[in-house]
């Protein structure tokens, strides 16, 4: 078999880095395309500026789709480079650069977190706005954990850093990353909230009569199928002496005013509706029962809703 010829290796090398680069061009054009432009071609629309608070703070989302083609754009143009010059510099950037995104990256998957927000109704105000202090813990310890990963990945990449060392790094803070980004998707289903929330509903013998505690959550039992269960109905708010019945006009009753948890609203509910209501006694708010009345006389509002939803 007769020895290849290095000049034609080289013709065919560049023919083969030309044809990757054109087929790249080809497809960063398509995608510019569908994700870049609007009606016409010369109209380029950037992705939406994130808000600061709410879930306009996803946004964000757009813009790591954005910087992530044209990272990936640019790896590709590395290899063409090296495939055509057979330079080792035109690629060696890459293991660098793109665990470094990968961290990045990651932090700001959870970084909108931070302006969530924990929305109930009021007694006073229809719509009350808290920050999820929750969600702000969980978006800082991961960006904070993500940003110095990634300056791990730098300072180990001197070259007096070991290898085994070097490779480590590596390792530790691509799997973090890696399972980071599969649990951001948990945030979505589990429900945020400042208050205590039980993580298993299914246990009747923590059930206990109604006892009139300030944050006790309130439970009514339902049918579901052949069984029954309690579900969370509201939290109690306050306790009053003299709450204005608008059942009886001119007659005051003893009642406790709770924020819905079933459904959004603000409840009144009399002696007669908490009879058919039950505590779970690992609740904090009932171990360490907060039972004092209001004396000051309250009427509902217009947004209010009087008796058990």
């Amino acid at each position: 078999m007769p020895p290849a010829d290095p000049h034609r290796r080289l013709i065919e090398r560049r023919l083969a880095g030309v044809a990757i680069g054109v087929a790249l061009l080809f497809a960063g054009l398509v995608l510019v395309w569908r994700w870049g432009f609007d009606d016409a071609p010369w109209s380029i629309s950037l992705p939406p500026t994130p808000e600061m608070s709410g879930f306009g703070t996803f946004k964000l989302y757009d813009w790591i789709d954005s910087v992530g083609m044209v990272v990936v754009g640019a790896m590709g143009l590395g290899v063409v480079v090296r495939l055509i010059t057979k330079r080792r510099g035109a690629t060696t950037w890459i293991g660098v650069v793109l665990p470094v995104l990968i961290c990045l990256q990651t932090a700001a998957v959870y970084a909108p977190y931070w302006a969530m927000t924990v929305r109930r109704a009021g007694r006073l105000t229809r719509v009350v706005e808290e920050p999820a202090v929750v969600a702000r813990a969980l978006a800082c310890s991961v960006v904070v954990t993500m940003i110095l990963a990634a300056a791990l990945l730098c300072v180990t990449r001197l070259r007096r850093t070991p290898p085994l060392v070097r490779q480590s790094a590596l390792a530790v803070t691509v799997t973090l990353a890696a399972i980071l980004l599969n649990l951001s998707w948990l945030q979505w289903i589990l429900p945020i909230t400042n208050d205590w929330s039980p993580v298993d509903w299914r246990h009747p013998e923590l059930m206990a009569p109604f006892r009139p505690c300030r944050g006790a959550l309130l439970w009514k039992a339902r049918e579901f199928g052949d069984t029954a269960r309690s579900y969370p109905i509201g939290r109690i708010d306050d306790l009053w002496l003299h709450f204005a019945d608008p059942v009886t006009p001119g007659r005051t009753v003893w009642a406790v005013s709770a924020f819905g948890e079933w459904e959004e609203g603000y409840l009144w509910l009399r002696a007669a509706d908490v009879a058919q209501l039950r505590v779970r006694r690992d609740d904090p708010a009932v171990i360490d029962c907060d039972s004092r009345s209001r004396s000051e006389r309250v009427a509902p509002e217009s947004w209010h809703r009087v008796g058990i939803p």
